[in-house]
């Protein structure tokens, strides 16, 4: 995988995360919920849509200390109120690209040098 971040004030980032792990994608829109009490007094059923923002939670990416420290890169990232233009490109090729914002506490490991990562945005991540 490979994560690219386009801000608009602070410039372009490229990150990495640990190979060999998993990570999880949830594309956003809506999510429909069931209850079995939920039905009419014919028989139809009644659902529940809700929408959802997109969320994207990486493996840990490689926390780069020497030149441009990518614990600091990132940690300005997620401060600014303005948002940025993700890109996430898997192993397979698919990207998928969402505007949104870090989120969460940021925190790099320093015996693995990994710093976890978790994005997320309004609407819907888009397949290219």
């Amino acid at each position: 995988m490979q994560i690219g971040i386009k801000h608009p004030t602070l410039g372009s980032v490229t990150l990495y995360p640990k190979a060999g792990e998993n990570g999880q994608i949830e594309p956003g829109g809506y999510t429909t919920e069931s209850d079995p009490k939920g039905i009419t007094g014919s028989g139809e059923a009644i659902y529940k849509q809700t929408i959802g923002r997109w969320v994207v939670e990486t493996p840990p990416i490689a926390w780069k200390r020497s030149g441009v420290d990518t614990l600091n890169q990132v940690k300005n990232i997620a401060n600014s109120f303005e948002e940025s233009d993700f890109t996430f490109e898997l192993a397979d090729g698919t990207i998928w690209v969402g505007k949104g914002k870090i989120v969460g506490e940021i925190k790099g490991a320093t015996y693995d040098s990994t710093i976890p990562l978790k994005m997320e945005g309004g609407g819907k991540l888009t397949k290219i």
